[in-house]
């Protein structure tokens, strides 16, 4: 444990009713959380999740022992005064707010720890399913049939067929072509949620990215190893690709990467880690 208790519980209980109808919620509960610490509370419902986080967020207070936040006995302050702690110190993740509709309980809390810098690894079982998605696109460029985004331009070049042997300079062309966004880098831990939140997406195996693609993010998460990605700049209506380009370009040997507050080349960063550029395959730019 890490320093003095940020929030302390000492034989916290809260009780509600009176007589044959009196439930204890909590029951002389102790818990000592340190500043810096990232804390879930999960439990079955009935367990009293909603209890200790409405007494850890100054919305209720102890019927019997001490909760204690910053040194203070919260349960003795007024409403006025639990309302500024709240506002000023305290902050949740709830079930009900996911970054990605999917996301279990367990991955929710996980994305704020990938923030600050934990490394974030796709489930065996998505594997399968990228693999086989990475083989239907194959199939289609080993059939010579052009298929829009896959062996055909973009747009207005929608009709042009892209012969093999320049379908990887188009993946490369459409990244860098894309990779035009303006003003200062982007924050470390949002780096860092782009990576983990795209290599969810790719994991879907609905995209047709290869298995080698999926590695190579997770070993920039693994190295923290951080792309400078712009913070403002898009393309059309879609809000992500200026961002996303920035961070493709990485892999495939472009720009720039942040590796322990040094910015150095891409490529540079990744041989740094023992990592290669990709080419990038059909339909992964």
């Amino acid at each position: 444990m890490r320093g003095a208790p940020l929030i302390n519980f000492d034989q916290v209980w809260k009780t509600y009713g009176e007589g044959e109808a009196r439930v204890n919620a909590l029951a002389g509960i102790d818990l000592a959380i340190p500043r810096g610490e990232f804390v879930a509370i999960m439990g079955p419902s009935g367990s009293g999740k909603s209890t200790a986080m409405n007494i850890v967020g100054c919305l209720d207070t102890p019927t019997a022992g001490t909760y204690s936040f910053m040194g203070v006995d919260a349960g003795r302050l007024d409403r006025g005064r639990r309302a500024t702690l709240r506002n000023l110190h305290i902050g949740f993740v709830f079930q009900g707010y996911n970054l990605l509709p999917r996301t279990t309980a367990a991955e929710n809390v996980e994305l704020p720890l990938i923030y600050r810098g934990a490394p974030a690894k796709l489930a065996e079982r998505a594997h399968p399913r990228i693999a086989e998605s990475a083989a239907a696109v194959a199939r289609i460029i080993a059939r010579h049939q052009p298929v829009y985004g896959i062996n055909t331009g973009f747009g207005k070049l929608a009709s042009v067929k892209i012969g093999d042997a320049d379908l990887a300079t188009l993946q490369r062309n459409i990244v860098l072509s894309h990779a035009a966004g303006v003003g200062a880098p982007s924050p470390a831990g949002v780096v860092r949620l782009m990576l983990a939140l795209k290599l969810a997406s790719l994991g879907v195996g609905a995209s047709g990215v290869r298995p080698e693609t999926i590695a190579l993010l997770e070993a920039m998460l693994a190295n923290d190893l951080l792309p400078v990605i712009p913070c403002q700049g898009s393309v059309g209506a879609s809000g992500d690709l200026a961002p996303l380009a920035h961070m493709a370009a990485t892999m495939i040997g472009a720009g720039e990467i942040v590796v322990n507050g040094e910015t150095l080349p891409a490529a540079d960063a990744l041989a740094r880690a023992g990592l290669a550029p990709l080419e990038l395959g059909p339909k992964e730019g």
